[in-house]
């Protein structure tokens, strides 16, 4: 268990090449306080700058003690791998804006599975103060603010009970077991409409929005194949409708 105690920024070494040395990185703050939430925060910069620069870490669980008790939370890595082994969040940068003291950006994800979506917004300093007053310009703080924003907009859907599990597994054995996601992962069977209307089979299309895309085609396959040739043309629009609602046009280049 880690306490909160006052320490240096951790230094990030990597390889850009084989025949380049080696780089070094060390965040610098103005300040290094003994508060475990400005530590996980300071500890998710160097983790979102080693992965740019090809450096993957499998520290997915933060764990301090505060006041005698202890305090688990997810890190930068630790979400982006629930989010991995979850597989239904979808996530994209809604909008960036560049303020003279910061960057603010704002992102939204979706549950597949719930239908269950949500908004974020993040502002990252552009830079610091030192203690000696000199000004400090973080060359990666545009990166940091969507990486921490997409972080934000995924660990808002994550179910809880799903992490407290993994986090469990963590502390066991220095991993998720992926297993456990497969019991948020229930899906509605495709129905036999033999017997419905073409209104019925219209509802039931569109109620996979809160589904996901294969469950979506094998309800619309199964009312196509029930309703009369006239009505395949609602039956399509109503796919049509669902599959927009269910995966939308996301901006080119900056969504996953």
């Amino acid at each position: 268990m880690k306490k909160a105690t006052e320490k240096e920024a951790p230094i990030i070494e990597a390889e850009i090449t084989e025949s380049a040395p080696k780089i070094q990185y060390r965040p610098q703050y103005s300040e290094i306080l003994a508060d475990p939430y400005l530590d996980m925060d300071r500890r998710d910069d160097a983790m979102i700058i080693a992965e740019a620069i090809g450096q993957f870490s499998d520290e997915y669980i933060y764990q301090y003690e505060i006041d005698g008790k202890p305090v688990r939370g997810l890190s930068f890595s630790g979400v982006k791998e629930a989010r991995r082994l979850y597989k239904m969040i979808a996530v994209s940068i809604v909008s960036i804006d560049e303020k003279p003291m910061y960057y603010e950006c704002k992102a939204r994800s979706l549950d597949r599975i719930t239908g269950s979506a949500t908004e974020v917004i993040y502002r990252q300093a552009k830079g610091i103060k030192r203690r000696d007053g000199s000004h400090w310009e973080n060359p990666h703080a545009f990166m940091i603010c969507q990486s921490k924003a997409k972080r934000n907009a995924i660990a808002e859907l994550l179910p809880q009970a799903l992490i407290r599990g993994w986090m469990n597994d963590y502390e066991a054995t220095k991993t998720f077991d992926g297993k456990r996601a497969e019991a948020f992962h229930e899906k509605p069977t495709p129905p036999k409409l033999a017997d419905f209307n073409v209104e019925d089979a219209i509802e039931q299309i569109s109620s996979c929005v809160a589904a996901d895309i294969k469950t979506l085609t094998a309800v619309y396959t199964e009312c196509w194949k029930a309703c009369p040739k006239a009505d395949r043309p609602q039956i399509e629009e109503a796919y049509r409708q669902a599959k927009v609602a269910l995966m939308p046009e996301r901006e080119p280049g900056i969504d996953e």
